[in-house]
């Protein structure tokens, strides 16, 4: 016995010195177990943080491309819009369409050969236009424009302070026109509602993030994360390249903490376990430490299938995100509303993009849930056309286009451009149609009115030409009538059937002119006179024929502003107008003139569709007639156009008022009356010089004492008749039938010769050449010019533009001596 309890005794003492030896030899394994599992948590906090600044990072990168979109929108829009003219109609409009697609946009800015020029928006952007990018002082922004230049791509710069304060990028692109630099287009991006966007430094963020520059340099966001271990993530740039940076708010090991404590709870009950238990784990040591491992690489192996699963998901979940954010992008960026819809009427959609709100006034929630569909709004007129040319497209497997009016929630009527395409599956059947459809609405209206310009312009021309062989018979009536009426007594039967003759020329005469002035050709000499001065004279003249039963009324603006004008074309304007009205008030009723000074912008201008922006005197003609319909509006200033009965109107008039107002460098406007009738609205261009003084004309028919007078006409009937006035009032008078013949009878008889009356355009050299080289020679020469052409001819010819006498066929008798016996007497 005491042996075995010496055994026994000895035996517990081996147990518990194998226990002790066991317990301290597991102590470094715990320590080391501890430390791994420890650095393994810490390892997938961090993956974890990484994946949610990935998540961060790609909303950051396509906040970001998403602006660039809009400076390749300006880009394409500058590329279709090259000329001064488009851009300063167009570039506003547009511009503001881009600005109001994205938060955060300082600034778009085209500049045409390195200047900047359209600044849009301009308020707190002032100091932009007339900026020279290329030639600037400051040596970083003219490498970035070089950069922009020499990639023909975007090229970005910053992030810079901004002037009006704030941290914002650069991007800008050159244009080229056929391999030449154009110029460049700009937009200045505001940092703050990017990140905003973003939402990378939301408070409700675990994370602090920082955004740092390829060089290391942080953007935005505190220093100190940089020296907390971070988890990075790079974001591609054109030509560069940020990172994010991010740190646990809580600080690393905050989240895993209660997870290691618990293993340490846990792992010393087990030691303890293991102490006590230490016989039974050196008994089944091998067994159990076989079993551990195999257990232990199943679960790494089942840990880390898991976690590639888990991380392919989330890879996945971001890609898929980002992909349908960059599609949102850019089709909320086409500038019309992209569709997918059924293959027949009513053509019900299954995809509508938000720009269909301004074709139709309706949410494109309204189109995917079927309460609205794409065939509702066109006119009925247009319904079976359009559906015709859509289903012809799927007939023949081709893309349709068509252009048709569309109907919006407020009743106006809109004018689309449609392009389409069916998609077919792998057995040729038709699915659905993708399209898009365009407002070209405004590009209609510069159709109307290059049409109808087009149409005055062809008139106008053929004005010209018959005016030309009018004038020319016209003269020698007015020439061999004025002779015989000199010729008869007040008693003889036959002075007043030449006195009719004469005025009928008259009226001939004054048709001719009327033709020029719609035309705009006709010679008119302007000077600066007082728009209140011309509206009260003709306003005299309107209260004698206008009508007892109808109230003239004048409202006069005190300022009375001076135009450059001729004083009696206002007044023919004044007249037909008013002879209009009185029409349009059978029964009686108002006419109103009124003046004023008005100011002009951009607004108004692209509203009415012509005129440009300044300051302008508006004479204003109102009756409380009977309206003009809405069907002739458009037509009222074509010529020839008339609603009165056959013989009762030449439909002149107004095409009259529109010729003399264009010839004045103004424009009109017709308008509804608020109360009834209508309103014209004459724009002239106000000037600051005031008005010439009115001199006092006599007539007075000067006879010659025998001087002698070079005439030269190709005209036979002219040149004969305006010889024989010139006789019978005391003229000697050398004929010459061109500008050779001129210059040889000049040369042969220029002691005689007093004065020379040439006709400007004439075979072989015409009259103003004729002349210059008769000045070589002798440059006191005196010349009358005379012409039956229309002013752009003279003007071409150098006549009007040199200041040289002149006077236009066909000229009064009485008015063609005088003007003689003035040039003589001078």
């Amino acid at each position: 016995m005491p042996g075995q309890l010496t055994s026994s005794s000895s035996k517990r003492k081996a147990l518990l010195l194998t226990c002790i030896i066991f317990f301290f030899l597991l102590l470094p394994a715990w320590w080391a177990t501890g430390s791994w599992y420890k650095n393994r948590l810490l390892t997938e906090e961090r993956s974890n943080y990484s994946i949610d600044l990935g998540f961060h990072g790609n909303a950051l990168s396509a906040a970001i491309h998403k602006r660039f979109a809009l400076l390749d929108g300006l880009y394409a829009f500058t590329l279709s819009h090259p000329s001064p003219q488009d851009l300063d109609h167009n570039f506003s409009s547009f511009a503001r369409g881009l600005h109001a697609g994205s938060r955060g946009i300082r600034n778009f800015a085209v500049a045409p050969g390195g200047v900047q020029r359209y600044v849009y928006p301009l308020k707190g952007n002032e100091k932009v236009p007339g900026h020279d990018l290329i030639n600037d002082k400051r040596p970083n922004v003219r490498t970035d424009v070089q950069r922009a230049v020499s990639l023909r791509q975007t090229a970005l710069s910053g992030p810079y302070k901004l002037r009006q304060g704030g941290l914002g990028l650069v991007a800008r692109r050159a244009v080229f026109a056929e391999d030449s630099l154009w110029g460049l287009v700009t937009m200045v991006i505001d940092m703050p509602p990017v990140f905003e966007e973003a939402g990378i430094f939301d408070s409700k963020l675990a994370l602090d993030i920082a955004v740092l520059n390829k060089s290391g340099g942080i953007i935005q966001g505190a220093e100190s994360i940089l020296n907390n271990n971070p988890v990075t993530i790079r974001i591609e740039l054109p030509e560069d390249h940020w990172d994010l940076a991010g740190v646990p708010r809580s600080g690393w090991g905050a989240t895993i903490s209660q997870y290691y404590l618990i293993y340490k709870i846990y792992s010393i009950l087990i030691l303890g376990l293991l102490a006590a238990l230490s016989y039974m784990i050196i008994v089944y040591q091998a067994h159990l430490k076989s079993t551990v491992y195999e257990r232990t690489v199943a679960l790494e192996r089942t840990n880390l299938q898991l976690t590639e699963k888990i991380e392919d998901l989330r890879k996945t979940r971001i890609e898929l995100h980002a992909s349908r954010e960059q599609f949102r992008t850019m089709v909320e960026s086409i500038p019309g509303t992209v569709y997918r819809c059924e293959l027949v009427h009513p053509w019900r959609v299954e995809f509508i993009s938000e720009g269909v709100m301004q074709l139709t006034g309706y949410s494109s929630d309204d189109f995917i849930n079927g309460k609205m569909n794409l065939g509702d709004f066109i006119l009925p007129e247009d319904q079976e056309h359009v559906s015709e040319i859509v289903e012809e497209g799927i007939q023949n497997k081709k893309s349709f286009v068509i252009e048709y009016r569309y109907q919006n929630m407020d009743g106006s009527i809109l004018w689309v451009y449609e392009k389409g395409r069916a998609t077919y599956d792998s057995d040729g059947k038709a699915l659905f149609i993708d399209g898009v459809i365009l407002d070209i609405t405004e590009r209609k209206k510069l159709e109307s009115q290059l049409l109808q310009a087009q149409k005055i312009e062809a008139v106008g021309q053929l004005a010209g030409g018959v005016a030309h062989e009018f004038n020319n018979i016209l003269t020698a009536i007015n020439n061999n009538i004025f002779l015989a009426l000199k010729k008869t007594q007040d008693s003889d039967v036959v002075k007043p059937k030449l006195e009719t003759v004469l005025q009928l020329s008259d009226n001939a005469a004054k048709i001719a002119r009327e033709l020029l002035a719609f035309s705009r050709e006709q010679y008119v000499e302007l000077s600066p006179i007082k728009l209140n001065d011309a509206t009260s004279n003709a306003g005299r003249l309107v209260a004698n024929f206008i009508g007892d039963d109808i109230a003239l009324t004048l409202r006069l603006t005190p300022s009375n502003p001076s135009i450059m004008a001729n004083q009696h074309q206002i007044e023919q304007v004044i007249m037909n107008i008013a002879t209009n009205a009185r029409d349009a008030m059978p029964d009686g009723g108002i006419f109103e003139l009124e003046t004023s000074i008005v100011s002009v912008d951009d607004n108004f201008i692209k509203a009415q569709g012509t005129g440009k922006p300044g300051t302008y005197a508006l004479l204003s003609a109102a009756d409380s007639g009977q309206g003009i319909p809405e069907d002739i509006k458009q037509r009222i200033f074509d010529p020839f156009f008339t609603t009165r009965e056959t013989g009762k109107g030449t439909g002149l008039g107004l095409s009259i008022v529109f010729g003399i107002v264009s010839q004045h460098n103004g424009f009109i406007t017709v308008s509804d009356n608020q109360e009834a009738g209508t309103i014209f609205k004459i724009y002239f261009p106000q000037i600051t010089s005031k008005a010439a003084p009115k001199e006092a004309v006599v007539a007075a028919l000067a006879q010659g004492s025998g001087e002698t007078i070079l005439l030269a006409e190709d005209e036979t009937s002219v040149r004969e008749s305006m010889k024989l006035l010139l006789e019978e009032s005391g003229y000697k008078v050398i004929e010459a039938v061109n500008g050779k013949d001129a210059i040889s009878e000049f040369n042969t008889h220029k002691d005689l010769i007093a004065l020379l009356i040439f006709d400007v355009i004439m075979p072989e050299l015409n009259g103003k050449d004729a002349f210059k080289e008769i000045k070589q020679t002798s440059p006191e020469a005196k010349v009358l010019f005379i012409s039956g052409y229309t002013s752009d001819i003279m003007r071409r010819k150098g006549v009007l533009d040199d200041g040289l006498p002149f006077v236009s066929k066909p000229v009064p008798p009485e008015h063609l001596l005088a003007r003689v016996r003035e040039l003589l007497n001078a």
